[in-house]
């Protein structure tokens, strides 16, 4: 995996909280770190796929259906339950705390922020494992 490069082909900060290099962007241990989970590449991918803020329960219900390779009818409540409860407890707060996203447990509501389209452009530029 390669972090993104600028066309001068040096290498482009991840944009987030601080929490990484002393140019403010994500470090590239804390790029690995947030892409190691498959259920967060896909709130990556989605988030940046869609205007504003998202629903939990949208991204859920992506993530359980693209799990179970199924059609969104015939995945199961304890699917889905399962799906939720990893995102709500670890995968949204991690995203959240890495300024990838902003996350509102309490309302469900997800947005996302600038780190998701660095995260977004390291994953475009990786080949599936």
């Amino acid at each position: 995996m390669t972090a993104p490069v600028a066309q001068d082909g040096r290498p482009m900060p991840i944009h987030g909280s601080g929490r990484g290099d002393a140019d403010g962007g994500l470090s590239l241990n804390a790029v690995y770190h947030l892409l190691q989970n498959e259920r967060r590449r896909h709130v990556i991918r989605y988030l940046a796929d869609v205007d504003g803020s998202v629903t939990r329960d949208e991204i859920v219900e992506r993530i359980a259906v693209a799990e179970n390779d199924s059609e969104q009818e015939h995945v199961s409540s304890q699917a889905r339950r399962r799906v939720y409860v990893a995102l709500h407890q670890i995968h949204l707060p991690k995203l959240d705390n890495a300024d990838g996203l902003k996350y509102g447990p309490d309302r469900g509501i997800v947005a996302p922020r600038s780190a998701i389209e660095g995260l977004n452009r390291v994953l475009e530029n990786t080949s599936p494992a």
